[in-house]
């Protein structure tokens, strides 16, 4: 991590102060950090560890040709001796678990610890492995590029040393004729892909929903994702209800656009069917809070914030209001991709299928009389973790 790095972070967690701001305190920080230690002072941090200042010993040194002694003085050295918490931290293994998606591969590393589920980082390439899924199949590119995806996966968890793995594959698995060419490929690399149900799926997404939000109160949970859309009603935290809809961003955007800007008339196609297929929906009890999650969850809340940097912690817990997406998606839809590409908080791959997954939750919204989303950055992957 850079001086630059640490300063988003902060930010992340402290959005209310200005950048600049922070840097001014970063860099006190840092300086009087520097001065303690030139005094030979000592700086503990519980938990962390401590700085301290070691002095060498002096050394006599004699002159080969001269035959004169000299009296070298030590040389100061500083030392960090890491504290009890961190090093345990440090040497605990993580676990990698895998979510291979219609659209996008993710990889988070956590670890299980006393207080709960820590997230070490997290990872995503946009593959678009369910490009050609309108014909059943996994495209050739597609395939290329999901087995290029996990080459870069597995290499850099073989740099971290770690040995345990989960990988699970959701609906373009279900649905695709060949994705056993793939699953077979990617046991050649060293990744056994369980693929997983619906409610397996919905299960997963709630666990670590409830662990990582804990929302108050009977809610809607919805899971955007490329090639579905999962709904589950949860009430007293326990899941009710749940169903599957064959709602998600890749697959309306290869239905329905064909090129950007759209016309009036193709954006009240597109968000016609949605709204379509929704009101076949009987949500059996009525809610006023809808949780959102998956890759369109976050464009949106990224989008909202206007991110120029991927920040979880900024991301999760967010809300946007449905008239705030209303003119979200009514912009993105009059604009080329080329626009669309260069928009604050837009992830690069995923630039002509943010609206599709972005009128997925409006009408959401409306179809449940709910007038905000709240975001949350915890789901299958972090329920992955906790189910280890």
């Amino acid at each position: 991590m850079k001086r630059k790095d640490l300063i988003c972070r902060l930010l992340a967690h402290f959005p209310e102060l200005r950048k600049r701001d922070l840097e001014g305190l970063v860099e006190a920080f840092f300086e009087e950090m520097t001065r303690a230690l030139v005094r030979g002072e000592r700086i503990e941090i519980r938990g962390f560890g401590r700085f301290e200042v070691h002095h060498g010993k002096e050394r006599v040194f004699v002159n080969p040709q001269n035959k004169e002694t000299y009296y070298l003085r030590g040389n100061r050295r500083l030392v960090f001796k890491v504290g009890k918490d961190l090093f345990e931290r440090v040497n605990t293994p993580p676990r990698a678990v895998l979510d291979l998606g219609t659209q996008t591969f993710r990889l988070a590393l956590g670890k299980l610890e006393a207080d709960g589920l820590r997230v070490i980082e997290r990872r995503r390439v946009n593959v678009r492995l369910g490009e050609g899924l309108e014909k059943g199949i996994i495209s050739p590119p597609a395939l290329e590029r999901g087995l290029a995806a996990l080459k870069e996966f597995r290499n850099y968890l073989y740099d971290l040393g770690v040995s345990e793995i989960k990988a699970v594959g959701t609906a373009v698995f279900r649905e695709a004729a060949n994705a056993g060419e793939f699953m077979e490929a990617s046991r050649k690399l060293g990744f056994h892909i369980e693929v997983i149900s619906p409610e397996r799926e919905s299960e997963l997404v709630l666990k670590g929903v409830q662990a990582g939000l804990s929302p108050d109160g009977p809610f809607l949970l919805a899971d955007v994702g490329g090639g579905s859309t999962e709904l589950s009603l949860v009430k007293e935290g326990r899941k009710i209800w749940e169903v599957s809809i064959p709602l998600g961003a890749v697959r309306l955007k290869e239905g329905f656009i064909r090129a950007y800007p759209l016309t009036p008339q193709e954006f009240r196609g597109i968000r016609g069917h949605v709204a379509r297929i929704l009101s076949e929906l009987e949500i059996p009890e009525e809610v006023s809070l809808l949780v959102g999650c998956g890759g369109s969850a976050s464009l949106l809340a990224a989008l909202d914030l206007r991110l120029t940097t991927y920040l979880p912690e900024r991301i999760h817990g967010h809300r946007v209001s449905l008239s705030r997406i209303e003119t979200i998606t009514e912009h993105l839809r009059g604009l080329p991709l080329s626009r669309i590409r260069r928009l604050r908080g837009m992830e690069p791959g995923r630039e002509d299928i943010a609206l599709p997954g972005l009128l997925i939750f409006q009408e959401l919204l409306r179809k449940a009389g709910i007038s905000e989303l709240v975001i949350s950055e915890w789901g299958l992957l972090e329920g992955l973790l906790l189910s280890f």
